[in-house]
């Protein structure tokens, strides 16, 4: 102190001035170190603030791809749901659309297994409901109702109960009909024999009963109606002027004397007379006639 006190003027000026240099040359680095400081302060402020800003963004595009992906499954699932309860074309073609929008390879291939399925249900299904239109269509083929019944028992699996029963019902409703048609038809068939038969017995009786009443007509002629084999007339006919011959007339009727002849003692009268030449003439007539199946020409 006492040192500094013996400084003289020029000293003392020359000592602040030195100060003054080191104490604002001081000052000035530790702004510039505080400036730098803050600076970085800044940018890492600013660089987290942008990394928090991507991750916030990554974080949300991965929530909305999750969610995404999640509503995916969703609609996958219903869509597998819907066509395992009812298998048709329509549903399963959702599935397979479905099944596009999933990421997951797990869910996918269970699905797919899962389709196929449902897809080989839908194959028996029609193959039964065509069958069963067949059978509709004729159902007097037992044949088509066979194939058809078979093609019904392929329908075991339970989601498809419903449609197994509304197909047999088709099919018992056709043989309900068929077998009602069938018996229809047999009972025609039978009506329509037995009046074929029993017009052929009318038919076979008038036949007999004509036959019959010809035979009498016959016998009748063959014994009553002509000459006896002894060349004597039947008592039932006369023969009254039916023998002129040669153009001459009879006058009066050459007839047995009775109902038959007897002993050759018969009278004649007319064109042939009583001669014996005329007796023998009119025997031979008889006997000629007697032989005969029917009236010779002269007795018409």
């Amino acid at each position: 102190m006492k040192k500094i006190k013996d400084w003289n003027k020029k000293q003392k000026i020359t000592g602040v001035v030195v100060l003054s240099v080191l104490v604002l040359g001081g000052g000035g680095t530790a702004l510039a170190v505080h400036n730098n400081n803050a600076a970085q302060a800044q940018e890492v402020a600013t660089q987290k603030a942008h990394d928090k800003k991507v991750a916030d963004a990554k974080a949300k595009a991965l929530k909305v791809e999750k969610e995404k992906e999640a509503s995916a499954e969703i609609v996958l699932s219903e869509a597998l749901a819907k066509a395992v309860k009812e298998p048709n074309a329509d549903n399963i073609k959702a599935v397979q659309t479905a099944m596009k929008n999933v990421k997951n390879e797990t869910i996918v291939k269970q699905t797919t297994t899962s389709l196929k399925a449902v897809q080989s249900r839908l194959d028996l299904i029609n193959q039964a409901k065509k069958a069963v239109a067949d059978y509709q269509a004729d159902a007097m083929n037992d044949t088509k109702k066979a194939t058809a019944q078979q093609a019904l028992n392929k329908l075991t699996n339970a989601s498809d109960k419903a449609t197994l029963t509304a197909l047999q019902n088709k099919v018992t409703e056709s043989t309900k009909q068929a077998d009602n048609a069938k018996a229809v038809a047999t009972a025609s068939a039978k009506a329509q024999a037995e009046q074929a038969q029993a017009k052929a017995s009318e038919q076979a009786k008038a036949s007999a009963k004509q036959a019959s009443g010809s035979n009498s007509n016959s016998s009748n002629s063959s014994s009553g109606g002509w000459t006896n084999a002894n060349g004597s007339n039947s008592s039932g006919y006369s023969n009254s002027g039916n023998y002129a011959k040669s153009g001459a007339s009879q006058s009066g009727s050459t007839s047995n004397a009775g109902s038959s002849s007897s002993s050759g003692s018969t009278t004649y009268s007319g064109a042939y007379g009583n001669s014996k030449e005329a007796s023998d003439k009119l025997t031979q007539a008889e006997t000629q006639a007697g032989n005969q199946t029917e009236a010779p020409s002269w007795w018409k």
